[in-house]
């Protein structure tokens, strides 16, 4: 599951603004999270089209931890998109 750029643009306000050499954008990382999610696969692997595995957990880590996952569904499913809570078990 990835979600679209319509969808992408209804949610871009709600998460952090990326600071540093970022390499992936927010909206790459949100599909990367929600692969691993759908297909239960660790870190490693990630296809490499979704970018570095530790990245992924870390901005994961940090959006989770300050609720932006959370806002992030709600949305979405506000709208109609089927989406479920990525808690912290399945991404470790």
């Amino acid at each position: 599951m990835e979600i679209t750029e319509e969808q992408y643009q209804r949610v871009k306000h709600l998460f952090p603004v990326a600071r540093g050499g970022v390499k992936l954008s927010n909206r790459e990382v949100r599909n990367a999270v929600l692969y691993r999610a759908e297909q239960g696969c660790q870190g490693r692997g990630l296809p490499e089209s979704f970018g570095n595995g530790p990245t992924v957990y870390m901005r994961w880590s940090r959006w989770n931890e300050r609720g932006v996952l959370a806002q992030v569904f709600a949305e979405l499913q506000g709208v109609g998109v089927a989406v479920g809570i990525v808690g912290g078990a399945g991404l470790g």
